[in-house]
């Protein structure tokens, strides 16, 4: 699960205009939907024929705190700006105005993030300007970021209203207050954010399931759109090209071919024997197992 919070702290009066505040707000609906589409389950079930529109619980969100009172411009609160930006998408077709209906909605009932994580250590700050944010978006998203994950974004997410500088970028480096430790926090501020970040997969003719195939090495028996969303799961481990994945009692890895345009693209394979890839990738192996409890990796 990817454990998406919102930044009630973005908004700070940055959009010059009723109408420039409601395009931040159209850009923060169409971010977060492409977050949305990065399907992710605790289990092996792959939801098939989706709505691309449609929220579901494959990811937690959260707020930081309420966003209806935060002024969007210099005298417009986030609620002036919804209720403008309702009205302007009158005359657009149904599917736009609904979805920033709902969009807004579902933003100002999320739960609030400290409530639901009572108990969690957020104690934590910016390394560019030494600002603590114990307590906010960033400061929970630090929380839910680790390296060895089975999700896009190493399992947490901030989701910001682009329009100011120190929430515009991808990457927010933390370090946890009085000790060495830090993170990479991912921030998405635009639709690219989540693009640039997400992998995306590719076939490639040497990984088709047909063993006649000249040049053929290992098979990728999943459709195109379930090894996306495989891929979408698969874990990264620092100082390694390969993603590796487990679906369906199988290990699958994935490598990086290329770039198209901003999107990272990976072809990859299905793991007929681990045993094989234990004797070449032993720390690997043992990693995977001890952080995620691989089964079919163990010693």
């Amino acid at each position: 699960m990817i454990r998406v919070f919102f930044n009630s702290q973005s908004c700070n009066s940055q959009a010059p205009s009723q109408h420039d505040a409601g395009i931040l707000l159209n850009q923060m609906m169409e971010t977060v939907e492409q977050l949305d589409a990065i399907e992710r389950s605790d289990h092996d079930s792959i939801l098939t024929n989706r709505d691309p529109h449609v929220r579901d619980n494959l990811h937690g969100y959260y707020r930081d705190g309420p966003f209806e009172s935060q002024r969007l411009t210099a005298t417009h609160t986030f609620k002036d700006i919804v209720r403008y930006w309702l009205n302007h998408l009158r005359n657009s077709p149904d599917l736009a105005l609904d979805r920033f209906r709902k969009f807004t909605l579902h933003l100002t009932s999320l739960p609030l993030a400290s409530e639901v994580f009572s108990s969690v250590n957020t104690q934590w700050q910016r390394v560019d300007n030494n600002e603590d944010i114990s307590w906010t978006a960033l400061g929970y998203a630090a929380h839910f970021t680790s390296l060895v994950c089975e999700a896009t974004g190493g399992g947490a997410a901030v989701v910001s209203i682009s329009g100011i500088a120190k929430y515009d970028t991808m990457a927010i480096e933390v370090q946890r207050l009085h000790t060495d430790e830090r993170r990479l926090v991912w921030n998405v501020a635009h639709p690219d954010h989540v693009i640039a970040q997400r992998r995306w997969y590719e076939a490639h003719r040497k990984h088709l399931p047909d063993p006649t195939l000249q040049g053929y090495v290992s098979a990728m028996d999943l459709s195109d759109e379930e090894a996306q969303q495989v891929l979408d799961r698969a874990v990264e481990i620092k100082g390694e090209r390969r993603l590796f994945a487990r679906y369906r009692g199988f290990i699958y890895i994935f490598s990086f071919h290329g770039h198209r345009g901003n999107k990272r693209m990976y072809h990859g394979y299905r793991v007929d024997d681990p045993r094989q890839i234990r004797t070449r990738m032993v720390d690997i192996c043992n990693r995977l197992y001890k952080d995620l409890q691989w089964e079919e990796l163990a010693p």
